[in-house]
């Protein structure tokens, strides 16, 4: 993208007075600037690709963009598996510079910490990327519940997906957000901002408290600690509910195949009296309280 190959276009011009190819843009909004956007830097590219309805609403006047759409998740990572369900399991993937980042880790583990102490501590929170600042670093040092996993594989992103049942990601703002595609594929609940594109996503979407606007294209939107919690909670109530759900199914069901088991070890034992009375005394029927007590 723009936004990630420097600052300026004089790359861009270089490379195809250079080489004779094409050059295509996929912006990122929440880091476009408005003064490349208003400038008309864009039209440099021979396309510029919009991958959601969010990009498209604010790049769609560049007569050079199209949207564009493909499956964005590697097919062989991410894909839904049987999940452990002996705790709940939240994931939570911050920044790699946590000195730059949009995806409100601080709060995310002050809500985490919040829902411990209330109690509920069947729990597991998975935080995933770079170095925590000094205060998220302490609250993940108090709890057992809490574990830090920095600088992962790729290959460990999809495994940490599937062992868990929701992603939390209440970011302040994103372009497109791979990691919702990502963890649907995995069958994860995700409890995210209601705020473009991220709500598109969202099972539980956060109330923004406000708008800040800067010198990009996409506002940050400001989501409160007691949001975040309020909204984890609703997550952890539904995925034990269905958890405990599925627990008494696979229960009724044993209950059922035992019935039927018993049900057809008494027709054999039956079947296997009629056939010994018929042979010695086809005058002697099998006696009602024998019958009875093997059905019993």
């Amino acid at each position: 993208s723009f936004e990630t190959m420097m600052r300026n276009s004089q790359w861009v011009q270089k490379i195809k007075s250079e080489e004779n190819i094409k050059i295509i843009d996929v912006p990122m909004p929440e880091w476009s600037y408005k003064k490349f956007f208003d400038g008309k830097s864009y039209n440099i590219f021979d396309e510029v690709w919009l991958l959601n309805d969010f990009s498209y609403n604010i790049f769609s006047k560049y007569k050079n963009s199209k949207k564009v759409d493909w499956d964005f998740t590697e097919k062989k990572l991410f894909k839904e598996t049987e999940k452990n369900n002996d705790i709940v399991r939240f994931c939570h993937f911050s920044s790699l510079n946590n000195g730059f980042s949009n995806k409100n880790t601080n709060k995310t583990l002050k809500a985490f910490e919040a829902l411990i102490n209330s109690g509920i501590i069947d729990v597991e929170l998975t935080v995933c990327g770079g170095k925590l600042d000094a205060e998220s670093g302490e609250i993940a040092n108090k709890f057992k519940q809490i574990r830090v996993l920095k600088n992962i594989k790729r290959k460990d992103v999809g495994k940490i997906y599937k062992n868990s049942h929701c992603m939390i990601a209440p970011s302040i703002k994103e372009g497109h957000g791979l990691s919702f595609y990502e963890a649907k594929k995995c069958g994860c609940y995700i409890v995210t901002t209601n705020f473009g594109p991220m709500k598109k996503h969202g099972d539980f979407l956060c109330d923004v408290s406000s708008y800040i606007n800067d010198e990009t294209m996409v506002p940050s939107a400001v989501v409160s600690v007691e949001e975040i919690l309020k909204k984890t909670k609703e997550a952890y109530e539904v995925i034990k509910m269905k958890t405990n759900s599925s627990a008494k199914e696979v229960k009724i069901m044993k209950k059922i195949k035992n019935k039927n088991e018993i049900e057809e070890e008494n027709q054999a034992l039956m079947s296997a009296f009629s056939s010994k009375d018929e042979s010695e005394d086809k005058n002697s029927p099998i006696n009602p309280d024998v019958l009875k007590s093997l059905k019993d």
